[in-house]
């Protein structure tokens, strides 16, 4: 019959030559786009490669550049979240438009993808909101509330994160953060470090960046066994990181905390000789950790002990930039810091990493820090001024001449201590001659 063409896309009724419904009035041309748009959307859920004529992307060599505060977040986890709530991988806070858990950006197979996690407002991509999984490159636009982010190329990302396939996140701090990854070229599991700027006043990205280069640089100085070894760093304007080994197993906090909160003298002694080893090659090559505490102390499963994150100096940069009456990390590492490092943090020699070594052996032994206060104020005064209770009258199974070793490694004096960190090591070994009885 002359002037019907077919059925109706939308109602099933007869089509005129000109493409439109009898019926319904509805442009064919119109529902065929919609439905092939909505098709090839059905299609990019399931098919993951890189679209036709783009280059294969790579884990870590794409960044979300925030367009209002230029702030950048780079890809280098196969899933990233991003919403208002801060546990997201992106928190963004100041954009009320954000659902708390708004959107996530994935790699899959070679290629990115964003996904709506259901939120308020919706998510769009290169001006267009997406109703399911759509596939991004580099150049471009995403938009979640007010908020408009591009994907940017990180510089460099090719001589770094290119290597190596990242697992999972296993460490976070003001500083950085560490993911475990497999080394492809070298076929080895590592850790990789990486800086992050995005929680950073802007005034202070370029101080912040230039601490993380010199802890990298140094780290990669340090070459002991009880010492984390450090395989590659790589500094870029974009992209800051190092690659170092991957330890498999726990804190010396976590040590404490499996055997009941505490370890006896002769149990700690030979965790105690392989930290005095470690600090003693350093302090050899004139460098300071000044952030000797339990949570930098690795035991590995065959019991080789190792010192992490030398080089950040946390004391420094922290009692000159931190908002100390909110920083409970910041208060956690005060307890370990020598009176000297209170008055001139940058001034400090080896004798500081006695005190704090001191104080981590005083903690080990009792399960309490000998310094430890109400707040800051009260932490600052007690490590200034306050003696210690001693501890064979913490834990009665300790003897005296234990005791008074590491009342000796506490001094307030920094003349006072033992001349070096081998010294300390070698007299706590002796006091154990006369101990009694091991709890």
């Amino acid at each position: 019959m002359k002037g019907q063409v077919g059925e109706c896309q939308q109602c099933g009724g007869a089509l005129a030559d000109s493409g439109r419904c009898q019926d319904c009035g509805a442009d064919q041309a119109i529902l065929t786009a919609t439905n092939i748009g909505t098709f090839i959307d059905r299609i990019k859920q399931f098919v993951v490669l890189p679209g036709m004529n783009r280059p294969k992307q790579v884990l870590g060599e794409l960044s979300l550049v925030n367009k209002q505060t230029n702030q950048t977040f780079p890809l280098v986890l196969p899933v990233v979240k991003i919403g208002r709530d801060p546990t997201n991988e992106i928190s963004i806070q100041n954009d009320t438009s954000i659902s708390r858990n708004h959107a996530c950006v994935m790699f899959l197979k070679d290629s990115f993808w964003v996904e709506d996690l259901g939120s308020t407002n919706g998510t769009f991509v290169n001006g267009r909101k997406i109703s399911s999984r759509k596939q991004v490159f580099q150049g471009d636009h995403i938009v979640l509330g007010k908020t408009e982010m591009v994907l940017t190329p990180v510089e460099n990302a090719s001589a770094g994160f290119r290597e190596f396939e990242v697992l999972e996140e296993v460490g976070r701090g003001g500083m950085g953060v560490v993911y475990k990854a497999v080394d492809q070229k070298n076929k080895r599991t590592v850790a990789i470090k990486q800086l992050v700027l995005h929680n950073v006043e802007p005034i202070r990205q370029k101080a912040r960046a230039e601490r993380f280069k010199r802890e990298a640089t140094l780290a990669q100085r340090l070459n002991h066994p009880n010492i984390v070894r450090v395989f590659d760093v790589h500094l870029s304007n974009e992209n800051f990181y190092y690659v170092m080994e991957f330890l498999d197993g726990h804190s010396l906090r976590k040590e404490m905390q499996a055997r009941g909160g505490r370890l006896t003298p002769k149990e700690f002694q030979p965790i105690l000789d392989q930290i005095a080893a470690a600090l003693a090659y350093a302090h050899g090559k004139s460098v300071v950790h000044r952030d000797v505490k339990p949570d930098n102390i690795f035991i590995l499963p065959d019991g080789k002990v190792k010192l992490t994150d030398f080089g950040i100096a946390r004391i420094i940069e922290d009692l000159e930039e931190a908002n100390l009456t909110r920083s409970g990390a910041m208060l956690g590492t005060l307890a370990y810091a020598a009176p000297e490092q209170l008055n001139n943090a940058k001034k400090v020699d080896h004798r500081a990493d006695i005190f704090s070594l001191g104080v981590v052996t005083y903690e080990t032994l009792s399960a309490l820090s000998p310094f430890q206060g109400n707040g800051i104020t009260d932490t600052v005064v007690q490590i200034a001024s306050a003696q210690e209770k001693p501890l064979n009258k913490v834990v009665a199974q300790i003897n005296p001449d234990t005791a008074a070793v590491v009342s000796r490694a506490m001094s307030k004096k920094a003349a006072d201590r033992f001349r070096s960190v081998t010294e300390f090591a070698e007299h706590f070994k002796k006091s154990l001659d006369s101990q009694d009885t091991v709890s």
